[in-house]
């Protein structure tokens, strides 16, 4: 068993179904360059054509997006609410000046920025939050005459655009004082507000039988 410890390596593989010496996919795939060959046809693309389920992605790709073609609504997912690329802030969901927020594929989308990071409301403007928010949408809105996948890939723990992890102030309270390493205080901090809101959605999905793969 080989450990990667890149996330584009481990999700290629996880949607193909494939080892990296199959996938190619070594490393964290460079911006506008890099892609999943569309050779292989994804997870989400065999469950809709062959079982007829209803398909959602949320949260990163990092799988490439150098054209239409490579992005998650052109490879199997009825829709996408998230980035594309790596390395994003978890507030103003961009990198440096570059927005990369959005849905489906269309024009990015503003409607959960906020520069102001600690100042900004959690519950409207960070990452684990706004995703954890729009999987729930997903599954309280799914027509249940018909099998639910939905790919939750969440931004935490990774760095944001700062090289740095950022939590809210009001999940840092949850670390421990003798948790004096600040990026360890924010990674500890990042995993108590995802296995919060984790909780719910999965409490959700399993009334409501439908299949969510986390990651």
């Amino acid at each position: 068993m080989n450990e990667w410890l890149y996330y584009s390596p481990t999700r290629a593989t996880i949607l193909t179904g494939r080892h990296v010496i199959h996938t190619g996919v070594y490393d964290p795939l460079p911006s506008h360059s890099g892609d999943l060959s569309l050779n292989f046809t994804l997870l989400p693309e065999h469950l809709r054509q062959r079982h007829g389920f209803a398909t959602h992605m949320v949260g990163k790709w990092h799988l490439g997006f150098s054209s239409p073609a490579q992005t998650p609504p052109r490879r199997g997912f009825d829709t996408f609410t998230g980035y594309l690329d790596g390395a994003e802030d978890y507030w103003y969901h961009g990198n440096g000046d570059v927005l990369d927020f959005w849905v489906n594929d269309t024009d990015p989308d503003f409607s959960h920025t906020c520069w102001d990071g600690d100042a900004c409301d959690p519950t409207e403007f960070y990452s684990a939050h706004v995703f954890a928010n729009r999987a729930r949408e997903i599954i309280l809105q799914h027509n249940t005459s018909a099998p639910l996948f939905l790919y939750l890939a969440w931004q935490s723990v990774h760095s944001g655009s700062k090289e740095t992890l950022q939590a809210p102030q009001v999940y840092r309270l949850y670390s421990s004082d003798d948790c004096t390493v600040r990026t360890r205080r924010h990674c500890v901090s990042a995993l108590h507000c995802v296995s919060a809101l984790l909780c719910t959605v999965c409490l959700l999905c399993t009334a409501l039988h439908c299949f969510v793969l986390v990651e």
